[in-house]
């Protein structure tokens, strides 16, 4: 969603820029106008509504940043270490390995800790910060209760699969 309300601004302010040019500036519409047109606009074609802020896009016009850009520097990864880490989620749960959150704060703990050393705190990533990451890439990602399929795999035991299991690890190690 935060994706689609950041395109719609970017798009509502190409059509504020574009305003700005008009030579008869009382032809022009203003903020607020063009705001609602975009939302009306957006809620035509999808059927979603999305509500955009005149006084955001008067700070964008002026040159600023939209919040995830002025946020970006104060994140533990980078996007792409992000990217990967949802990558690495992906791949461990087709494996039928799911990562719990205290495994998934041990990985990125490392990979922070790797990239920023000493500016890196000992204690490592907050207590909520993987249910704010979960929450970032709810669109790929999402944490499930894992017990039944536990329940199922350890009844699902025999030699065979056991078998499998092993020559599976060895070929991830």
């Amino acid at each position: 969603m935060r994706q689609q309300h950041d395109d719609l601004m970017s798009r509502a302010l190409q059509a504020y820029l574009t305003e700005l040019k008009n030579p008869n500036h009382r032809a022009r519409r203003g903020l607020h106008k063009i705001c609602r047109d975009f939302e009306n606009l957006y809620f035509n074609e999808t059927g979603v509504k999305i509500s955009l802020s005149h006084a955001t896009l008067a700070r964008l016009s002026d040159g600023g940043h939209t919040c995830l850009e002025a946020q970006e520097h104060r994140q533990w990864l980078t996007n792409i270490e992000e990217d990967v880490v949802v990558d690495f989620l992906l791949e461990m749960g087709q494996l039928g390995w799911p990562e719990n959150h205290r495994r998934i704060r041990e990985h990125v703990n490392l990979i922070a800790n790797a990239r920023l050393g000493q500016k890196f705190p000992n204690e490592g990533v907050g207590k909520n910060w993987t249910a704010r990451f979960m929450q970032r890439h709810s669109d790929r990602i999402k944490m499930v209760d894992s017990r039944p399929v536990e329940r199922l795999c350890a009844q699902a035991a025999n030699p065979n699969a056991n078998g499998c299991y092993w020559d599976l690890l060895r070929d991830m190690i």
